[in-house]
């Protein structure tokens, strides 16, 4: 009979409080196991960033250039001027003048019997200097 009256003074939280506490301290000891194989693969990489480094720079903190010698050094690019660009009359110009051509916007335009349409002989509109508005 002494038996009965024991399990009648148990109370719910006596079985889950001690199983709260073991998952709670498993989760605990997941996350710090966790947390280290981080830190030890975080330091490798790390290590091995640094040698990378190492390796590539020379003592003068300038970067190593593998088989690089001075005779390799190139000539300075000629220097190439720019073709000079048409001038022609500006819009109003050549509409008061009746002219053909016209730069209009910085492209070549030619008249049409509704306006002007740009030259795209090439492709692309060409590029002019208008002498005029």
């Amino acid at each position: 009979m002494r038996n009965y009256q024991q399990r009648d003074e148990y109370t719910p939280w006596s079985f889950v409080a001690p199983i709260a506490l073991a998952v709670m301290l498993g989760v605990l000891a997941a996350d710090l196991v966790r947390l280290g194989f981080a830190a030890v693969m975080l330091k490798a990489a790390v290590d091995e960033m640094n040698e990378s480094a190492r390796a590539q720079t020379t003592p003068g903190h300038l970067p190593a250039r593998p088989n690089y010698t001075t005779t390799q050094v190139a000539a300075p690019a000629a220097y190439r001027s720019r073709p000079s660009l048409p001038e022609l009359p500006g819009l109003l110009r050549a509409n008061r003048e009746r002219l053909n051509e016209a730069c209009i916007a910085g492209t070549i335009s030619h008249r049409v019997q509704n306006g002007w349409s740009q030259d795209s002989s090439t492709g692309s509109p060409q590029p002019c200097r208008s002498t005029s508005q």
